[in-house]
């Protein structure tokens, strides 16, 4: 599902019947029973939209497997051309997280993007520009 910003997550539902084949998980067939399933969502953010994709995955499933399945059922990379989904940072609720962590339910796995500008630097750089601008106030 792809969601726009300033769209309401709170009504955005989890297919009743949205399972990943416990094979392709990696898990024994017994593991994609509904029973051991666990309801996430998959969340990718740019300056200007949002896409949320929610999925009922095996129980144990990782934070980076959640991602691969994600993609496979409508996550599009394309919108953030700035990341590779593969290799991007993970975290769960806006905290890092190792790609080997298992999900529990109701998890935002979030994939994360570079940074554009390093947040130290900017803040020296307006630090420096407000005092330039204050010694310009002064007369000095």
């Amino acid at each position: 599902m792809k969601v726009q910003a300033g769209d309401d997550l709170e009504k955005a539902t989890v297919p009743e019947k949205a399972t990943v084949p416990a094979t392709e998980a990696g898990r024994s067939p017994t593991a994609g029973s509904t029973a051991s399933l666990v309801a996430v969502e998959v969340a990718l953010a740019t300056p200007t939209s949002q896409q949320v994709v929610a999925l009922r995955l095996p129980a144990g499933c990782t934070a980076r497997e959640a991602v691969e399945h994600a993609l496979a059922h409508g996550l599009d990379p394309g919108v953030a051309t700035d990341i590779d989904p593969a290799i991007v940072p993970l975290g769960i609720f806006g905290e890092r997280v190792p790609d080997e962590r298992p999900l529990v339910a109701g998890d935002r796995v979030e994939l994360y993007r570079p940074l554009q500008q390093d947040p130290r630097e900017r803040r020296r750089r307006r630090a420096a520009e407000a005092a330039a601008t204050a010694d310009q106030r002064r007369g000095g």
